[in-house]
Parts: structure tokens; sequence; C-alpha cells
């Protein structure tokens, strides 16, 4: 029975129905579509805040170290033993070497012996600064650091093994004349290699001297036991004031030339030091001459060293490069700049094309330079006539130039600020802060993305 009533049931469609409501709310999302679309679709310029700071020099450099340099020779054959560590200072008559003509050495019993039995308290505290100032700056870029450090251990450790073995000796009895002692003639910092650059002065470096940094090898007089007469035994540095020659551009010499000093940093161990600089210029490029009058000792034993350096003195206002434009601007006499009609404004007198008649333009100054000003703006153009109002001399704009600046967007558009760039890096530039631009203003980040009098989006 309820089957039957259940066929019988007719299902009505329903109808949709479009009323006011919905039309208005359609409206207003196709509306809010269509400027969240065009907003994301058009180019928005982004501000940056002018602040004061100065650059540090991207680039780093190859040097070569340039020293005063002592080669001193052996004046007798026979077995060597040094008893002052590579790198170290030493005073006049200080023991340096000596050379066992008859084999006296070979019998001293600490001449043989382990660290503990001819290693001092001293010595162990010199080992352990040595491990902790390797340490603190180790790189795992410059794993070549490991083996430096492992030949200066050695070396302390030979010295100190033939210290021991000679005092075991002269306390022994027994002939001991066939060992020869000698001293230092002069103060210095003791190094036991050569590399043919002992004599090496500042003006002689050259670019193709400083590519040869990968190449480079030098001799380690501490690998030859037996030397004979006239063999180079030792070198000492016998000056603190040494010199660190580099290649620059043109651009980094010029800002190098008007500082007194720079900073500059070494990258085998992250220390500064400050130098003076002056700039060779030859045949194949400018070079830097670093010199320095501290850390002779703390480099000695490279002769080619990476540096970096800090330009500190170059401040002024830090900008981007990517808000730097050009506008071109036109040359005027500056004896064609008259006083307004209302005598509150200045500018210039144009000539129409028939010659009988002028009007009075207001362009720009942006800046000058002896008899001229650099205008633009207000109608001047190139090929326009001026007029001076107390004679009949005129001058047809013709000379331009491409002038450096900034959009400045304080006011909500772009005005063009023209700019005076100290120093330029890849990234940033520093600008004077005398001109029209000043810290705290707000910029154009991108200057390609906005037309000078556009309004800021």
């Amino acid at each position: 029975m309820d089957e039957k009533r259940n066929d019988n049931i007719v299902r009505m469609r329903r109808h949709f129905h479009l009323n006011a409501g919905i039309i208005i709310f359609l409206v207003i999302l196709a509306y809010t579509l269509f400027f969240v679309v065009r907003y994301f679709a058009e180019d928005h310029v982004t501000a940056y805040e002018v602040q004061q700071g100065s650059l540090v020099q991207d680039d780093r450099y190859v040097g070569i170290a340039v020293r005063d340099e002592k080669v001193c020779t052996a004046d007798a054959a026979g077995t060597i033993s040094y008893y002052v560590s590579a790198g170290k200072r030493v005073g006049v008559r200080t023991l340096v070497y000596s050379l066992d003509t008859d084999g006296a050495m070979a019998g001293s019993s600490s001449s043989s012996g382990n660290a503990s039995s001819y290693l001092t308290d001293s010595d162990f505290s010199s080992l352990g600064s040595s491990f902790t100032d390797f340490a603190t700056s180790y790189n795992d870029m410059d794993f070549s650091s490991v083996y430096q450090l492992e030949s200066r251990t050695n070396s302390e450790l030979s010295d100190d093994r033939n210290s021991s073995a000679l005092e075991d000796l002269q306390s022994a009895s027994g002939d001991v004349s066939g060992l020869l002692l000698y001293k230092a003639h002069s103060p210095g910092i003791v190094e036991y290699y050569t590399d043919g650059y002992e004599s090496l002065s500042a003006d002689a470096v050259t670019r193709g001297l400083l590519e040869k940094a990968s190449s480079y090898s030098k001799n380690d007089l501490e690998n030859s036991r037996k030397v004979s007469a006239g063999d180079t035994v030792y070198k000492y540095i016998a000056d603190e004031n040494w010199e660190l020659v580099i290649a620059v551009d043109d651009k980094t010499a010029n800002t190098l030339e008007k500082m007194q000093s720079v900073k500059v940093t070494f990258d085998e161990d992250q220390n500064s030091a400050w130098a003076s600089v002056s700039i060779l210029d030859t045949s194949d490029g400018k070079l830097a001459v670093l010199s320095f009058t501290t850390s002779v000792e703390r480099y000695a034993a490279e002769r080619y060293l990476k540096v970096q350096l800090t330009l500190d003195n170059v401040s002024g206002l830090k900008i981007p490069n990517s808000s730097i434009t050009e506008k071109t601007v036109y040359q005027v006499p500056k004896s064609y700049l008259s006083q307004g009609g209302d005598e509150d404004s200045y500018g210039l007198l144009v000539e129409d094309s028939s010659g009988k008649s002028t009007t009075f333009i207001s362009p720009t100054v942006y800046s000058e330079s002896g008899d001229y000003y650099y205008m633009a703006g207000d109608g001047l153009e190139e090929g326009d006539t001026l007029v001076q109002t107390d004679s009949s001399e005129t001058y047809q704009v013709s000379s331009t130039s491409q002038l450096k600046g900034v959009f400045c967007i304080n006011k909500g558009y772009a005005e063009f600020d023209p700019v005076d760039i100290i120093y330029q890096n890849n990234d940033y530039s520093i600008v004077s802060d005398d001109g029209s631009l000043k810290q705290y203003d707000h910029i154009a980040l991108d200057a390609g993305k906005i037309k000078e009098g556009e309004l800021v989006k």
C-alpha cells in the first residue's frame, strides 16, 4: 500500500533565483580580484632609507712580502744543529747553530732520547700556547695550516733536543774542539728557508711576480743535516718595518691614494694591522705598497699573503648601486641666468624660432663647474637659443652631461637628487653627505622601476 503511494509522488525542480544581493556580491568580488591581480602584476617601488656607513673591500688580494732579510752561510763543512726555533727573535750573541765536524754531537745521550727527557716546563708551556693559537684561528678551508703547525712543532722539538744534547756534551769531559758554535751577529728574527726573494724591493715587484703565488716554493734549510762551506744555513729579518705589495685596479688605487692609512686583515689568522699606502704606476698596471711597522714576526714564514682591505676612512652615505640612475643635464653659461618678473625666481630667457620673442623658464640647477651651470627640466632642451637681458649675445644649448643621482621619494613621487660617489664596490656606494641627499631620506631601491615625477605605488 505504501509502495503505491510513493510511486505517485512527483518531485518539483527548484529554480535558481538571481537577486540583488548576489549581484552586488559578485561585482564586489570581481572588483577586488581585478585590483589584487593588478597589484601583483605591476612593479612596485621599494623604499631604502639612507644611512651613514662605510664599505669593506669585497675582493681579497694576494700580496708579496718585502722585508730586510740577511742570509748567513756556513764557513765550514759538518753536521748542523739548530738551537733557535724558526720565527723566534734573537739578540746579539744568541747561539743559533753549531757545526759538528768530527761526530761529537752524535755521541750525546740526549740526542736520541724521548721528548720528556729534554723538554722543560717552559718548553711544554710554549708548545701548548702554539696549539691553543692554532685551534682558535683554524679554518677548514685552509687545511695547509695543519702541516705548517706540524713543521713548526717538529722544529721546536728538534731545537730543544739539540740544546739538551749540547748541554750534556759541554758538561761531559772530553775533546769538543770539532764542535763549532755560531752566534747571531745582529738582532733579528730567524728563519730557516730561502726562496730567492731575500733581496726583493717593492719597486721591483711586477704583476707577473704576483701571479706566481700558485707555483711558489721555498727551500727548507732544516731538511739538510749535512752542509758544506758556503751553503746557506739560515737567514734573519733585521728590521721591524716591512711591506706587502698588491695589484689593484685604477678605482681602488684612486681611493687608496686619498687615504693616509688602511686597515688590513690577513686571511691566515684573521688578525688585522694598519698600513700606510703608496701607489706604484707600472707599465702593466697599478700596485699598492702597504707599509707596516708591526707583525713582521707573525708572518715571517710566508712570502705570499692573502689579505682583505677595510676602507674605514671612506665614510658618507651608504646607498645600493641599484638606486643609482643617470640624468641628462645641459651646460649653460652662468652669465645667461637672469631674474624673473616676480623677482623671486631665477631662470633663462629662451628665444622662439622666429627670434622675435622670448620665454622665461626656470630649470633646476643641479651642479656647477667654473663658469657653467648644469641644468635640466622646465622645457630646457638641446638646441634652445638663450639670450641675455642686457646683451644681444646668444647661446645655443648643445653641451650635455650625464649626472649620477637617485630618486628621492620622501614626497610621494620620484624626485631626482644628484650624488657625488666617493667609493663604490659591487653592491654599494658611499656618496658625499654635502649634497641635497641626507641621512634618513627614502630613495627608490631600484631606480629602473620608476621615472622622475612619477607617483610612488
